[in-house]
């Protein structure tokens, strides 16, 4: 049912729907503009306080003016939030992209689903911080962010009795055996920066495992939450 307000004439006019969504569209353009042109976060602070002392001067008699300076407050709030961001911590794991097989101990941090695959099994992508990785002549205790590809043959997932290709979920612990390579961009000047992406994500490796060769640990690792949201997330899709 659509809200309804007075006008001075005293006709009733359609009230706003989407005030949030003004607001969402306005943070999104600050945090745009924040990546492109870098200001001291003391400069934004200030443009903030002086417009929010502004949009109270004027609240009682300039309503169509509070609303554009309100606006204004979360463009700016957008471009000093990025700008707060603290810097992406990339581990020297040079050593374990090299193509060699890996047992790797981690825990997922965001959820996947499952779809059919190229070759006509299935797959599922999680991203998971690793808690150590043992390779053919050490075991380190290393966290580095990984998107895991998980592959199962249609066959195996639905053989009966056998459950190789189960849904994993945010925050569990799990133990497998993957080949781990370094995200790379493709040469041609202006293509997406794919690398770029996923280390603003915290993904600095990309691997890819069997269904079968992937075990479910116990214990739980993460954050009431992040995983209050991977629930709502995973409601809302």
């Amino acid at each position: 049912m659509a809200v309804v307000s007075k006008g001075s004439t005293g006709l009733k006019t359609p009230g706003t729907r989407q005030p949030l969504l003004w607001a969402a569209l306005a943070f999104a353009a600050g945090i745009a503009l924040g990546v492109h042109v870098w200001r001291p976060p003391l400069w934004w602070m200030i443009a903030i306080l002086l417009l929010a002392a502004s949009a109270m001067q004027l609240a009682r008699h300039h309503k169509v003016c509070v609303i554009v300076v309100t606006l204004c407050v979360w463009f700016l709030l957008g471009a000093l939030s990025i700008q707060l961001r603290p810097p992406v911590h990339i581990p020297d794991i040079g050593r374990f992209t090299n193509g060699s097989q890996l047992i790797v101990t981690g825990h997922v941090t965001r959820e996947g689903y499952i779809r059919e695959a190229g070759f006509g099994g299935l797959r599922q992508t999680i991203d998971i911080v690793t808690e150590s990785v043992q390779s053919a002549s050490e075991t380190c205790k290393v966290e580095f962010g990984l998107r895991l590809g998980i592959f199962a043959k249609d066959s195996e997932a639905n053989a009966p009795g056998v459950s190789t290709f189960r849904q994993f979920r945010y925050g569990q612990r799990v133990h497998f055996v993957a080949k781990l390579r370094s995200p790379r961009n493709y040469g041609n000047p202006g293509n997406f920066d794919y690398r770029g992406y996923l280390v603003e994500q915290g993904i600095v490796a990309l691997g890819s495992a069997k269904a079968e060769n992937v075990e479910i640990l116990a214990g739980f690792s993460g954050s009431r939450m992040g995983l209050w949201r991977s629930q709502i997330h995973r409601r809302i899709i």
